[in-house]
């Protein structure tokens, strides 16, 4: 972080401030989700959000996402050669838990309407009977049981169906 970054961060209230970075190799990938696990509990305040999503809500939401995005490539990989980096996505998954966040991923879930999530393109499909989430784009993020971010989805439909 640059001298200008570091002071730029006084304009924000101190629960949204980001701390210096970690120095270090091996400890600072713990010590880092640690920060990020406190930060997220602080943003919160400890009491359920009854108001509209704020950017609050928002920041929360593109994080959860980014980290979700993260777990999907780790599980990809061989964990043999990338094992800490897995253990570090790990890690901070199970910090956004324990902060209160909530990842639905919506993989093969039917298509009734009224689901918390943005269908982005229907795609005809060879042997579905009724339509179906193809493929999670941006999954649906909840704070403490209040939705913070609608997902965004690949909805497939039977092949047959012209609407």
């Amino acid at each position: 972080m640059s001298v200008w970054d570091g002071l730029r961060q006084f304009k924000y209230p101190p629960a949204f401030r980001l701390p210096a970075p970690v120095q270090g190799t091996r400890g600072a990938t713990t010590e880092g989700i640690r920060e990020l696990a406190r930060l997220l509990q602080q943003a919160g305040g400890g009491a359920t959000p009854a108001r509209p999503v704020d950017d609050t809500g928002r920041s929360l939401g593109h994080l959860a996402t980014l980290i979700w995005r993260l777990k999907e490539k780790a599980a990809r990989l061989d964990r043999a050669v990338d094992r800490n980096l897995a253990l570090a996505v790990d890690a901070a998954w199970a910090g956004l838990a324990k902060a209160g966040l909530e990842v639905k991923v919506h993989d093969g879930e039917p298509v009734t309407g009224g689901e918390a999530f943005h269908v982005l393109v229907y795609e005809p499909v060879d042997g579905l009977d009724r339509e179906q989430v193809r493929e999670t784009i941006k999954p649906t993020v909840f704070y403490q049981g209040v939705r913070v971010q609608d997902g965004e989805v690949v909805v497939g439909r039977p092949s047959g169906r012209s609407d």
